[in-house]
């Protein structure tokens, strides 16, 4: 018995039995670009459409416009586990799996990327980067969901999809979200930064099933090689800091009421994490009618958020809040066009540009 990911058009099918394949094996090219789509997140799920394992080095290899990270759904971690090129991850028959595009796919599958190999093992439960993980307590469902960080000294602190992965949720009413926030305001499942001596990170927490979830650390030594001595897990909730170096986890209480800028990620290369490093910041993320300004600052100082055409005129209220956890704009009264989001706190200014469609 096999328990594996099935990719049948727009859908997933998650099968724990017996399969059994019926029929003429499928041979030769099967050409799919025309159904690679780049809109939204550029995320697409494919499958496996041969009776045997492919290697996905040798399919990226005779692909273009499409990103080099792969992602399968593994039911150890309950979670979609990321492979990249170079790691020699060969993909099982009919086995499902995401794919990103970066412009106009070429996608195909060819003779010239099947294997010999002949094992039933559908996925590989690994963690190769520094990474945290959250997962309910005492769960029905065996979910959890995973954010990664990858220090890499050329990355842009911007997303890019050539040096991050964009965060997919696991279509699932009870998974958890757990992703980190790129300076524009994209959620991440792959983190790309340069490892400066202070950082913070503002991370998105969505809880699914309410009571007592973990957060845990994996693969400290990623970090730990950077010269990062002081990692640190910060609650707003509850006003607490975890020293995740002497712990490895966080053990807390959800609702699905609690603010999703709940938690910031803390690293420095400093003896002590600094009471306020790095400066004040304020990360944007766009959502389905409008914008959330997330506030990353450790003090709370008054704000006032706006909103204006190319020229400067506002276009809506002035709001005047504070910056405590994630503040939301709409744009529902907004026509097509192309604005600027305008925040002020502690004397800084931060501007993101809004596309309404």
């Amino acid at each position: 018995m096999v328990q594996i990911l099935l990719a049948y058009g727009d859908y997933t099918v998650y099968v724990a039995d017996t399969v059994n394949s019926i029929g003429n094996p499928k041979t030769g090219t099967l050409d799919i670009s025309s159904s690679v789509t780049n809109v939204n997140d550029g995320w697409n799920l494919v499958g496996n459409p041969y009776a045997a394992h492919l290697s996905w080095d040798a399919l990226f290899s005779s692909a273009s416009q499409v990103g080099s990270t792969i992602m399968i759904f593994d039911e150890v971690l309950g979670d979609y586990e990321t492979f990249s090129t170079g790691s020699g991850v060969e993909i099982a028959p009919h086995q499902g799996f995401w794919i990103q595009s970066t412009g106009t796919a070429s996608f195909a599958f060819t003779e010239a990327v099947k294997t010999t190999t002949n094992t039933s093992l559908f996925k590989n439960s690994k963690h190769d980067l520094f990474s945290l993980t959250v997962r309910k307590n005492n769960s029905s469902v065996n979910l959890s969901s995973t954010t990664k960080f990858n220090f890499n000294s050329e990355a842009s602190i911007r997303y890019t999809r050539s040096e991050d992965v964009s965060f997919k949720k696991v279509p699932h009413h009870l998974a958890p979200v757990l992703a980190s926030y790129s300076t524009d305001g994209t959620l991440l499942r792959i983190n790309s930064f340069s490892p400066g001596n202070n950082i913070n990170i503002p991370l998105q927490f969505i809880c699914a099933e309410e009571g007592d979830h973990t957060i845990s650390l994996n693969n400290i030594d990623f970090a730990s090689i950077q010269g990062y001595n002081c990692i640190r897990l910060v609650d707003r909730k509850t006003g607490t800091e975890t020293d995740l170096l002497n712990v490895n986890e966080y053990v807390f209480t959800a609702l699905k009421t609690d603010d999703a800028g709940r938690f910031v990620l803390k690293l420095s290369k400093e003896n002590d994490c600094p009471e306020n490093s790095p400066e004040n910041q304020v990360v944007f993320g766009n959502t389905t009618g409008g914008v959330n300004v997330i506030f990353d600052t450790e003090i709370v100082y008054p704000a006032t958020v706006s909103i204006t055409n190319l020229i400067g005129q506002a276009v809506a209220e002035i709001k005047q809040t504070s910056s405590v956890g994630t503040y939301h704009l709409s744009t529902a009264n907004l026509v097509a066009g192309i604005y600027l989001v305008n925040v002020s706190v502690n004397d800084k200014s931060y501007t993101h540009k809004l596309v309404v469609q």
